[in-house]
């Protein structure tokens, strides 16, 4: 009998031992839940390039979200501006579309720098890194620090309010621009700014405009370093060397096969539409001002 009391014994205190464990692990703070939902909301977002489930991001969101946003570029330039949940919205569809293009956004949590919880409210800070690849190339890469604050609502926990810190650490592809000045010669000096890496790099190029006469029809040339491009009457631009692996076409002017390049209906139309084509590879667009005459 008392072998058996014994025993009983053994088998009560390991059941009372598990069961308070099993208590003792399902206890949750609201700071566990916050922190939980910060992990669960970046890795969503970084699986949206693969997904395109807007709904999937949107979610920890409330429909009243507002947010601050603060980016820094290589250049050390600073843009400021607020958003709201139409305008994350609009930045998810156009992620949508840029993966479309197999462009791919990489968002990796690096860190729960602190979170603060009073009653129904919560703020988590975490910091983040992202970069932007099309074929494995990169493309754009950085740092966010990002604070969300979180209230309790009928339907959970959900965003009411966030800030951004970006930091750009690289850059090899993005918004480009180009000042262009016309010489005394009639030619002009263009000086184009595009994304190298930590900083943005200066090509210097001269752009030349001929009239020739070309099987009796005649054609504008225009002559930019070593390259060839046709600008002719009707205001459609060609270039005459054929890139690799590029469709062409034929202008129906004696000559070399031709790219098509668009209709452009100034010299500062064509230049921009050169420099574009020209560094294609680091330019997702060109903006060009025209400065004062040079020597």
């Amino acid at each position: 009998m008392k072998k058996l009391k014994f025993v009983f014994l053994i088998i009560s205190m390991l059941v009372i031992n598990q069961t308070f464990a099993q208590k003792k692990a399902k206890v949750l703070t609201t700071a566990d839940t916050l922190n939980n939902l910060t992990k669960e909301f970046t890795t969503t977002f970084n699986n949206f390039s693969k997904t395109l489930d807007k709904e999937s991001v949107l979610k920890y969101m409330d429909k009243s979200v507002s947010a601050l946003l603060t980016n820094t570029n290589i250049s050390k330039n600073v843009l400021k501006f607020k958003s709201d949940y139409k305008g994350f919205e609009s930045y998810l569809g156009i992620l949508a579309d840029s993966s479309k293009n197999e462009v791919i956004l990489t968002y990796l949590l690096t860190g729960i720098i602190r979170t603060y919880v009073n009653e129904d409210m919560g703020v988590v800070t975490y910091t983040a890194d992202y970069s932007l690849r099309k074929h494995k190339k990169m493309w754009a890469k950085g740092n966010e620090t990002v604070v969300l604050a979180f209230k309790r609502l009928e339907t959970g926990w959900k965003i009411i309010h966030y800030t951004t810190t970006t930091i750009e650490d690289q850059k090899l592809y993005g918004d480009c621009s180009c000042e262009f000045a016309e010489l005394k010669d009639g030619s002009y000096e263009t000086k184009t700014l595009i994304p190298s890496g930590k900083s943005y790099e200066e090509k210097r190029s001269t752009v030349v405009f001929e009239d020739v006469t070309e099987a009796d029809i005649r054609i504008r040339r225009v002559r930019v370093d070593d390259k060839m491009y046709r600008w002719e009457l009707s205001s459609e631009l060609f270039f005459d060397r054929v890139a690799a692996n590029v469709t062409t076409i034929n202008s129906g002017i004696v000559g070399a096969p031709t790219e098509k390049l668009g209709k452009m209906k100034t010299k500062q139309d064509v230049i921009e539409k050169i420099m574009l084509y020209n560094y294609q590879e680091n330019c997702k667009d060109v903006k060009t001002k025209k400065m004062a005459k040079g020597k």
